[in-house]
């Protein structure tokens, strides 16, 4: 059992060591304008575009995707009802014995 404190609070000197080194290796800047326009490090127009039209073809896969899913199941299940209609499940069946 004391093996295993040990072990524990080692783990937690070690993340806690691993945290404020990352802690003290980030950074970040802040940067004030007049205005509410984007500063001169904002993203170009030309990746927001490439942006936009990645987002454009994700939601049309996306769209593909749930429609073959929606013909899947509904093909799924009309062969599901008609193995149903052809071959009823015994209610009330016969027992022997």
């Amino acid at each position: 059992m004391d093996g295993r404190k040990i072990a524990a609070s080692y783990a937690v000197i070690f993340a806690t060591f691993i945290l404020f080194q990352e802690i003290a290796n980030s950074y970040a800047q802040v940067t004030f304008s007049r205005d509410w326009n984007a500063g001169k490090r904002s993203v170009s127009e030309c990746s927001q575009m490439s942006i936009k039209s990645a987002a454009a073809i994700c939601q049309m896969l996306l769209g593909e995707l749930k429609s073959l899913a929606t013909c899947e199941m509904r093909s799924l299940l009309s062969t599901r009802v008609s193995e149903e209609v052809d071959n009823p499940p015994d209610v009330f069946s016969s027992r022997t014995g």
